[in-house]
C-alpha cells in the first residue's frame, strides 16, 4: 500500500496541541514550548470548536511569538469531534520528522524536546520515547508526584502491554518518529476514552521499541476540566446508514462550481457535503458561494467547510474530512487516476481510526 504520511522535514519536531475550552491554560503550554532549548519546531494548535476565548488568546500569542518557530498553525475545527480524531488531523498536517502530542493544559520542561531528540539519536532502534511527569495545581512550581506507574525498562514496557490491561507510558509525554504512522496510521476513537492505551499497544504489537526517560520532564495540570474527567469529550455524531456524505476536496478536480452543485442535486441519497481545501486553494470566495447556492436551493443537506492553512499531501484532505462525516456511507469526489489506491488507503485508515466508513468514488471530470 502506498504511504499515507510522506512529507518529513529533517530534524523538525511537530508539536500537536489539541484543546477544547482551554483558553485559560493554553498560554502556559505555549510559553513552555517557546522556552525550549531545542528550536526547530512547528506548533499545530487544533481548536476543537471551543466556545471560550481560545482563538483570541492563541492568535494574540501567535502574533507576538509565532515567528520563533519554523511554522505555527492554528486551526479552528468546524465541529467538535473526539480528541483522538483531533490528533489524527494533526498527524496529517504535521511536516516534522518527529511528532509530539502535547495537551493544551500541560507544560513541558525547557529541556524536554532536546532530551527526547538526543535519546532517539542515541538509540536508533527506538521509535517512541516518553518521560516521567509531575502533577500540579495552579503553577508548576508546586508540582509533586513521582509517576511510579511509568516504567523505564523497555522489556517490562513490552510485557506490560502484551500481558496486562495497564498503562506504563504517559501518552501526553511521548515523542515518536513520524515514519511509524505509515504502520500505526491513526488514533482510534474508543467509547470511554481508552484510545491512548490502544495507540501505545498497537505500537508495541507492531514490534516498535518504546522507551521512557527516567526524568521528570513534563508537568500535568490537575483541574476539574481535564479531558480524562469529562467523558463528553468522547461524544460523536449519530451515525446512519440510510444516507451518504460527499467529500469534495477543492483542488483541480472541479472545473466549475456548477459541476458540484448539479452532482448534489442529482443524488437524493446525499444529505451531507464536506468541502475541504488547503493553502493551495486561493479562491477565498468559493465557500460563501457554495453555501449561498445551497441556501437558495433550499437543499435539505448539512454542509461543513474547512480550509487547512498548510499544503496537505494526497490523500490527506479526504482523510481529514472523513472525521467530520456523520454517515457510514461516504463518497469521494475525484477524477484521479489512482482511485483504487485512494480507496485502499482510506479504508485502512478508517479501520485504524475507528471511523467505520464505507467508501466509494464519485467519478468527476
Amino acid at each position: 500500500m502506498e504511504k499515507i504520511y510522506r512529507t518529513q522535514k529533517k530534524d523538525l519536531v511537530s508539536i500537536i496541541i489539541p484543546g477544547y475550552n482551554y483558553g485559560c491554560f493554553i498560554t502556559d503550554a505555549l510559553d513552555g514550548l517557546r522556552k525550549q532549548s531545542y528550536r526547530k519546531m512547528e506548533i499545530i494548535v487544533l481548536d476543537d470548536c471551543s466556545t471560550d476565548n481560545t482563538r483570541e488568546i492563541v492568535e494574540k500569542w501567535q502574533e507576538k511569538y509565532g515567528d520563533i518557530f519554523e511554522d505555527f498553525v492554528y486551526l479552528l475545527l468546524p465541529e467538535r469531534i473526539p480528541t483522538p480524531w483531533v490528533i489524527n488531523i494533526g498527524f496529517l498536517i504535521a511536516a516534522g520528522e518527529y511528532i509530539v502530542i502535547h495537551d493544551a493544559d500541560d507544560i513541558s520542561r525547557e529541556d524536554k524536546i532536546e532530551k527526547q531528540l538526543k535519546w532517539l539519536e542515541a538509540h536508533p532502534e527506538t521509535a517512541v520515547v516518553g518521560t516521567k511527569y509531575q502533577d500540579f495545581v495552579g503553577t508548576k512550581e508546586g508540582a509533586v508526584g513521582y509517576s511510579l506507574w511509568v516504567l523505564t525498562d523497555r522489556q517490562e514496557i513490552i510485557r506490560r502491554y502484551l500481558e496486562t490491561p495497564y498503562h506504563c507510558v504517559c501518552f501526553g509525554t511521548i515523542m515518536f518518529r513520524k515514519e511509524i504512522l505509515n504502520t500505526i496510521l491513526a488514533c482510534k476513537r474508543l467509547i470511554g476514552g481508552f484510545g491512548d492505551y490502544e495507540f501505545i499497544k498497537r505500537i508495541i504489537l507492531s514490534n516498535y521499541i518504546i522507551d521512557n526517560i527516567d526524568e521528570y520532564l513534563f508537568y500535568v495540570r490537575n483541574h476539574s476540566g481535564q479531558s480524562t474527567r469529562n467523558k463528553d469529550i468522547f461524544l460523536y455524531k449519530n451515525e446512519t446508514g440510510k444516507k451518504a456524505s460527499l467529500i469534495v476536496p477543492v483542488m483541480e478536480v472541479i472545473e466549475t462550481q456548477e459541476d458540484l452543485f448539479s452532482l448534489i442535486l442529482q443524488d437524493d441519497s446525499i444529505d451531507e457535503v464536506i468541502i475541504i481545501a488547503d493553502e493551495s486553494m486561493k479562491n477565498a470566495d468559493y465557500y460563501p458561494a457554495f453555501l449561498q447556492y445551497m441556501n437558495n436551493k433550499e437543499m435539505n443537506c448539512n454542509s461543513v467547510s474547512l480550509k487547512i492553512p498548510v499544503k496537505i499531501d494526497y490523500p490527506g484532505l479526504y482523510l481529514i474530512a472523513l472525521h467530520f462525516t456523520k454517515n457510514k456511507r461516504v463518497f469521494f469526489y475525484s477524477n484521479d487516476s489512482g482511485d483504487d489506491k485512494l480507496i485502499e488507503m482510506s479504508r485502512k485508515f478508517t479501520e485504524n481510526a475507528g471511523l467505520d466508513r464505507l467508501i466509494s468514488i464519485y467519478r468527476g471530470g
